[in-house]
């Protein structure tokens, strides 16, 4: 479990891997599902999306890759870290917005 709250790992592998790489695997599935125009939700392919619906779920990842840069990249950067805060709560209150959004268009009654 990540604490968000607290200060984030120390050390070259949290900055990097939980600060670069995971953020830039969340931008580089955000643009596939984006430009397939189509993404699937659970295993077996349960929920599918597509139209905007998929702009909502690349909204939302886009917004999770903010908010795990924001704790693991400029958390451990001095000069950053001072921003961290303010960053992951813009990304929480983004990522946790977006994915409500989603929850109540795919799940409305048809």
């Amino acid at each position: 479990m990540i604490d968000l709250g607290g200060d984030p790992p120390q050390g070259p592998l949290p900055k990097w891997g939980g600060g670069l790489v995971a953020p830039l695997a969340c931008v580089v599935y955000a643009l596939i599902t984006l430009v397939r125009g189509e993404a699937y939700l659970g295993r077996h392919r349960a929920i599918a999306l597509q139209g905007s619906d998929v702009i909502v779920y690349g909204i939302s990842l886009f917004c999770l890759a903010f908010l795990l840069h924001a704790h693991f990249f400029w958390g451990n950067t001095e000069r950053l870290e001072p921003y961290s805060g303010l960053g992951k709560t813009l990304g929480i209150v983004a990522f946790v917005l977006s994915l409500v959004f989603l929850a109540i268009r795919v799940l409305r009654p048809m």
